[in-house]
């Protein structure tokens, strides 16, 4: 049931959508964070029962009274739930990203992805290693901005060092946006970022431009070493654990 790709009665059920990736994902997702996901029925007809456990952690009177966290949830009524979630997501990255581990020379990553929260988190932690990061919205938007970074280039150098692209994205996906910068005559490194999985979506965003593909949810290890390996970058910062971004 949480394999990759498992689907039952694809064309009765999903009229041949879906990529049968979800409980993939959030088993994945589930277990990364040292926990389990699984499933119980007692049969055709009874319905299912999932089950996710996570470990939950003492929070100490400190930790309490800290004044970030303070601010948060003591606050009268008015903080939004997008401010919490980005408190939520800086502590996470100040736990994990070493500060001292920056390469000597920024990168320019331009990060598409419909998903604000993905697109937000992912930049937090390749800004604590030293990159300096664009977001894009979709494929369409990311065409675009690399389109304007041309222009303001006085050498005609493009100024990403490599795009993050999601696959699915509305307006323009993955593939064609990296279709769009191929016939543009750029060569800059583009990896393709998603949770299409299945070999022949996988080809197919290779075929149109990706240089390569990793998947959801992203190990940033996994992207360091990938821009090692290629070039772009020339180290790998470490990192105090293994977090692994949505």
């Amino acid at each position: 049931l949480f394999r990759a790709g498992m689907q039952f009665n694809v064309n009765e059920l999903q009229n041949g959508k879906g990529s049968g990736l979800g409980l993939y994902i959030a088993k994945g997702i589930v277990e990364q964070h040292n926990g389990r996901l699984y499933a119980e029925s007692n049969g055709l007809g009874c319905g299912s029962t999932f089950v996710m456990e996570l470990p939950l952690h003492f929070v100490s009177e400190r930790s309490k009274l800290d004044p970030v966290l303070e601010m948060v949830s003591t606050d009268t009524g008015t903080s939004s739930d997008c401010e919490k979630e980005e408190v939520s997501q800086q502590r996470f990255v100040d736990e994990f990203v070493d500060e001292s581990s920056k390469p000597s020379r920024p990168l320019r990553m331009l990060v598409v992805d419909d998903v604000p929260s993905v697109r937000k988190l992912l930049c937090r932690l390749l800004k604590k290693r030293g990159r300096v990061c664009v977001e894009a919205e979709n494929g369409k938007e990311a065409v675009d901005k690399i389109r304007e970074s041309m222009m303001m280039s006085l050498d005609g150098v493009l100024l990403y060092d490599a795009v993050l692209m999601d696959y699915e994205m509305p307006e323009m996906n993955g593939p064609d946006a990296a279709k769009l910068i191929r016939e543009m005559g750029l060569d800059v490194f583009i990896v393709g970022i998603t949770g299409n999985l299945l070999r022949e979506d996988v080809d197919y965003f290779l075929s149109c431009g990706a240089n390569a593909i990793l998947p959801k949810p992203l190990n940033i290890d996994d992207l360091e070493l990938l821009l090692v390996e290629h070039g772009i970058s020339d180290c790998v910062a470490e990192v105090k654990s293994s977090p692994n971004a949505p």
